[in-house]
Protein backbone atom coordinates (compact mmCIF):
# COMPACT_ATOMS: atom_id res chain seq x y z
CA UNK A 1 0.00 0.00 0.00
CA UNK A 2 1.09 3.85 -0.76
CA UNK A 3 1.33 5.88 1.30
CA UNK A 4 2.35 10.03 1.77
CA UNK A 5 4.27 11.98 4.07
CA UNK A 6 6.16 14.60 4.46
CA UNK A 7 9.34 14.05 3.28
CA UNK A 8 13.28 14.65 5.33
CA UNK A 9 15.24 15.25 2.54
CA UNK A 10 18.45 16.24 4.41
CA UNK A 11 17.54 12.03 5.48
CA UNK A 12 16.93 10.61 2.71
CA UNK A 13 18.99 12.91 0.15
CA UNK A 14 20.42 9.47 -1.94
CA UNK A 15 17.27 8.19 -2.42
CA UNK A 16 15.78 11.71 -3.69
CA UNK A 17 18.93 11.46 -5.51
CA UNK A 18 18.07 8.11 -7.33
CA UNK A 19 14.54 8.81 -7.90
CA UNK A 20 15.47 12.19 -9.80
CA UNK A 21 18.63 11.07 -11.50
CA UNK A 22 16.33 7.75 -13.10
CA UNK A 23 12.98 9.75 -13.52
CA UNK A 24 14.58 12.15 -15.99
CA UNK A 25 17.64 10.41 -17.59
CA UNK A 26 15.25 9.37 -20.42
CA UNK A 27 13.66 11.49 -23.51
CA UNK A 28 12.49 13.69 -23.73
CA UNK A 29 14.50 14.94 -20.50
CA UNK A 30 17.38 13.07 -21.15
CA UNK A 31 18.82 14.59 -17.83
CA UNK A 32 22.35 13.31 -16.87
CA UNK A 33 22.80 14.43 -13.52
CA UNK A 34 26.57 13.32 -13.92
CA UNK A 35 27.69 16.16 -11.36
CA UNK A 36 26.96 14.79 -7.87
CA UNK A 37 27.66 17.73 -5.98
CA UNK A 38 25.45 19.85 -8.82
CA UNK A 39 22.69 17.67 -8.43
CA UNK A 40 22.76 18.05 -4.61
CA UNK A 41 23.03 21.96 -4.80
CA UNK A 42 19.81 21.67 -6.62
CA UNK A 43 17.95 19.44 -4.48
CA UNK A 44 19.01 21.58 -1.39
CA UNK A 45 17.66 25.06 -3.16
CA UNK A 46 14.44 23.55 -3.88
CA UNK A 47 14.14 22.25 -0.33
CA UNK A 48 15.86 24.82 1.79
CA UNK A 49 14.14 27.43 0.34
CA UNK A 50 10.95 29.52 2.44
CA UNK A 51 8.11 28.07 2.18
CA UNK A 52 9.26 24.62 0.46
CA UNK A 53 7.32 21.49 1.31
CA UNK A 54 8.67 18.40 -0.25
CA UNK A 55 6.48 15.21 -0.38
CA UNK A 56 7.59 11.51 -0.51
CA UNK A 57 5.58 8.18 -1.72
CA UNK A 58 6.05 5.28 0.00
CA UNK A 59 5.61 1.89 -0.81
CA UNK A 60 6.21 0.31 2.25
CA UNK A 61 9.70 1.92 4.28
CA UNK A 62 11.03 2.34 0.26
CA UNK A 63 10.72 6.10 -1.36
CA UNK A 64 9.50 5.47 -4.68
CA UNK A 65 8.46 9.01 -5.95
CA UNK A 66 9.04 12.99 -4.67
CA UNK A 67 7.12 16.07 -5.34
CA UNK A 68 9.30 19.16 -4.74
CA UNK A 69 8.27 22.60 -4.29
CA UNK A 70 6.67 25.31 -2.42
CA UNK A 71 3.45 27.04 -0.92
CA UNK A 72 2.41 30.70 -2.91
CA UNK A 73 -0.23 32.61 -1.11
CA UNK A 74 -2.32 34.96 -2.98
CA UNK A 75 -4.92 37.07 -2.26
CA UNK A 76 -7.42 34.36 -3.26
CA UNK A 77 -5.73 31.50 -0.74
CA UNK A 78 -2.72 29.13 -1.12
CA UNK A 79 -1.14 27.29 -4.17
CA UNK A 80 1.45 24.52 -4.25
CA UNK A 81 4.03 25.05 -6.94
CA UNK A 82 5.53 21.78 -8.21
CA UNK A 83 9.27 21.93 -8.71
CA UNK A 84 10.12 18.32 -9.54
CA UNK A 85 8.12 15.62 -9.67
CA UNK A 86 8.91 11.77 -10.12
CA UNK A 87 8.70 8.20 -9.07
CA UNK A 88 10.72 5.77 -9.60
CA UNK A 89 11.19 4.85 -13.31
CA UNK A 90 10.41 1.07 -11.85
CA UNK A 91 7.36 1.93 -10.63
CA UNK A 92 6.27 4.26 -13.98
CA UNK A 93 3.16 3.02 -16.24
CA UNK A 94 2.26 1.02 -13.09
CA UNK A 95 -0.54 3.82 -11.48
CA UNK A 96 2.23 4.91 -8.70
CA UNK A 97 2.08 8.42 -10.12
CA UNK A 98 -1.04 8.77 -10.37
CA UNK A 99 -1.66 7.62 -7.19
CA UNK A 100 1.06 9.92 -5.87
CA UNK A 101 -1.19 12.52 -7.06
CA UNK A 102 -4.00 11.46 -5.83
CA UNK A 103 -2.54 11.12 -2.25
CA UNK A 104 -0.76 14.93 -2.68
CA UNK A 105 -4.35 16.21 -2.94
CA UNK A 106 -6.06 14.78 -0.15
CA UNK A 107 -2.81 16.22 1.71
CA UNK A 108 -2.96 19.10 0.37
CA UNK A 109 -6.99 19.61 0.40
CA UNK A 110 -6.63 18.97 4.37
CA UNK A 111 -4.47 21.82 4.55
CA UNK A 112 -5.85 24.10 3.13
CA UNK A 113 -4.05 24.59 -0.36
CA UNK A 114 -6.93 25.73 -3.27
CA UNK A 115 -4.25 24.86 -6.02
CA UNK A 116 -1.29 22.86 -7.72
CA UNK A 117 0.59 24.12 -10.48
CA UNK A 118 3.95 23.00 -12.61
CA UNK A 119 5.70 23.46 -15.99
CA UNK A 120 6.39 21.18 -18.45
CA UNK A 121 7.73 20.08 -22.23
CA UNK A 122 5.12 20.76 -24.33
CA UNK A 123 6.11 17.67 -25.85
CA UNK A 124 6.93 15.60 -22.96
CA UNK A 125 4.83 12.16 -22.34
CA UNK A 126 4.13 13.42 -19.13
CA UNK A 127 1.55 15.65 -20.53
CA UNK A 128 -0.94 12.67 -20.95
CA UNK A 129 -0.74 11.77 -17.46
CA UNK A 130 -1.16 15.41 -16.16
CA UNK A 131 -4.26 15.99 -18.20
CA UNK A 132 -5.30 12.28 -16.87
CA UNK A 133 -5.06 13.26 -13.53
CA UNK A 134 -7.10 16.57 -13.68
CA UNK A 135 -4.80 19.16 -14.29
CA UNK A 136 -5.32 21.09 -17.57
CA UNK A 137 -3.27 23.92 -19.42
CA UNK A 138 -3.61 27.65 -17.90
CA UNK A 139 -5.49 29.40 -20.74
CA UNK A 140 -4.12 33.16 -18.70
CA UNK A 141 -0.80 32.22 -18.56
CA UNK A 142 2.36 31.88 -21.09
CA UNK A 143 5.99 30.55 -19.92
CA UNK A 144 8.35 33.38 -20.87
CA UNK A 145 12.26 32.86 -21.25
CA UNK A 146 15.09 33.61 -22.67
CA UNK A 147 18.99 32.28 -22.99
CA UNK A 148 21.89 34.22 -21.28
Amino acid sequence: MMELKELDVCGEMAAVMEIIRGGFAQAPWNETWDDEAALREYIEGLTNAPDSLSLGLYDGARLAGVSLGRIKRWYWGAEYCIDDLCVLPSMQGRGAGTEFVKLMDEYLRARGVRSVSLWTKRDAPACGFYRKNGFHEGEDKIVFEKEL
